[in-house]
């Protein structure tokens, strides 16, 4: 008699639940279930976004149907998920319950925009694709002095998009020949750019900022925004154009669930990615792993990329009862564009100690180049 097949659900189908669902049909056999559990219709690739919002591409674009998965065996239910209960292994969704046998979180992270009073009503998120698209009309559309880029809070998502954007957008005013006649200035809380990537790639970026003539602000923490007004702890600044990076928080499901940590991100270990709770991995925004400097892991696409491999394999090991685990060893890269078709480069192990060993390639055409055909090839390699 065939023995019974299990069921994995996958909740959320960014870019770690794309892989993870993946791996999950590759290895495992028919009998087993794989569920992805996604609110979108479509997969939203996050980093073409910046394109976006600065007129190089469509936001559809960005944007994959997940209509090939049924051919391997990936069952997708188009739900919002309301509540998740790790102890008796149930997901309440808006199309009914989920029961499941073992379970990988990548819901990401929800954005929070009324959390700054003022940011939302008078400022534009290139976050969102309706957000993209109303950056990219009042870009085309300015004609004032001073734009603002503020980061309000931390963690976000994709550390470098802020930079990039600043860059690009230095780019496309120089382009339009009105670049000497506008003020950008970068607002943010942390003290360098990018500190989870380790002060050689601070300085590096800090360099190309001052290099635009960019105004750079680090260290200042937003409390409200009025009309043409920003408002820090270090006093107030004037602006005629505002785009934010939106506050984050872990899901409401995640939150108001056992599995939630204090700060309300999924806590898991380190190597293996298991949560307190067995037969559940996190992977992606959602979870938070400490690293060297009283810093966490930073949240991007890469790093979910590497993770979802990793849990997906282990769940299949825990499934089996093996002893062995498949580990996590940190690993991250990025690519930040810098303007006129180039783009650095660093890659490093995030749990190295003590500090993150992370090297930087300089701005070059070909790291522009890998960045753009890299999204065409996840576009058919996963669609």
């Amino acid at each position: 008699m065939p023995k019974a097949g299990k069921t994995i659900a996958v909740l959320g189908g960014g870019i770690g639940g794309v892989v993870a669902v993946h791996e999950l049909s590759k290895r495992l056999m028919r009998r087993h279930k794989i569920v992805l559990i996604e609110k979108r219709k479509t997969h939203l690739y996050q980093p073409a976004l910046l394109w976006s919002a600065l007129g190089f591409q469509k936001t559809s674009d960005a944007q994959m149907p997940y209509d090939s998965f049924a051919k391997k065996r990936i069952e997708v239910i188009n739900a919002e998920i309301s509540h998740i209960d790790p102890e008796n292994k149930i997901v309440k969704t808006s199309q009914g319950d989920i029961d499941f046998d073992s379970a990988l979180i990548a819901l990401g992270a929800e954005f929070n925009h009324e959390k700054i009073p003022g940011l939302k009503e008078f400022g534009n998120s290139f976050y969102t694709p309706e957000g993209a698209e109303k950056v990219y009309d009042a870009i085309s559309n300015f004609s004032e002095k001073n734009i603002a880029l503020v980061i309000p809070s931390l963690p976000f998502k994709c550390p470098a998009a802020p930079y990039e954007m600043v860059f690009l957008l230095d780019e496309l005013l120089k382009r339009k020949k009105i670049r000497d006649n506008i003020v950008i200035s970068f607002f943010t809380p942390e003290l360098q750019p990018m500190p989870a990537a380790g002060s050689q790639v601070g300085k590096f970026i800090s360099k190309f900022m001052e290099k635009k003539n960019i105004r750079y602000h680090p260290n200042h923490i937003l409390r409200g925004a009025r009309k043409s007004e920003l408002i820090f702890d270090a006093g107030t600044y004037a602006y005629d154009l505002l785009i934010y990076v939106p506050p984050h928080q872990a899901p409401k499901a995640i939150r108001d669930c056992k599995l939630a940590g204090e700060r309300g991100w999924i806590p898991v270990d380190q190597k293996t990615l298991r949560t307190n709770f067995p037969g559940i991995y996190a992977i992606g925004d959602c979870a938070e792993i400490p690293i060297a400097g009283g810093k966490f892991l930073p949240k991007a696409g890469v790093i979910a990329h590497g993770q979802a491999e990793i849990a997906a394999h282990n769940i299949i090991l825990e499934m089996l009862s093996a002893r062995d685990r498949e580990s996590y060893h940190g690993f991250g890269s990025c690519f930040v564009e810098t303007g006129w078709g180039n783009a650095a480069y660093f890659s490093g192990h995030f749990y190295h100690q003590p500090a993150p060993r992370v090297r930087l390639w300089n701005s070059n055409p070909v790291s522009y180049w890998i960045k753009h055909l890299f999204a065409k090839y996840w576009k058919w390699k996963w669609f």
